[in-house]
């Protein structure tokens, strides 16, 4: 999968290259927006889970499951299935 960056303005773009032969010929980025209203915790699952889950942080940074980027906290759709089923989303 494509890696992703989150941002905390509510982006997510994704990094799209064409290689041939392992030698980088062109490469572009795309981005989506998201955003919704919640009272409790907002979450964002990515899925299909990507090779690399980056959020900008001052700095791309590379980020791990149930991490805050802006008001979401971010999963990919194992983690999350997984931290219902050992009720540790909250955490």
């Amino acid at each position: 999968m494509l890696p992703r960056a989150i941002y905390p303005d509510r982006e997510i773009h994704f990094f799209h290259t064409l290689k041939i032969r392992n030698v980088k010929i062109f490469s572009y980025k795309t981005i989506q927006h998201f955003d919704y209203d919640s009272e409790k915790t907002k979450i964002l699952i990515v899925n299909p889970v990507p090779k690399k889950l980056m959020a900008y942080k001052g700095t791309i940074v590379e980020i791990d499951n149930g991490q805050l980027v802006g008001d979401y906290k971010v999963y990919n759709m194992t983690a999350f299935v997984r931290a219902i089923e050992t009720d540790t989303l909250e955490r």
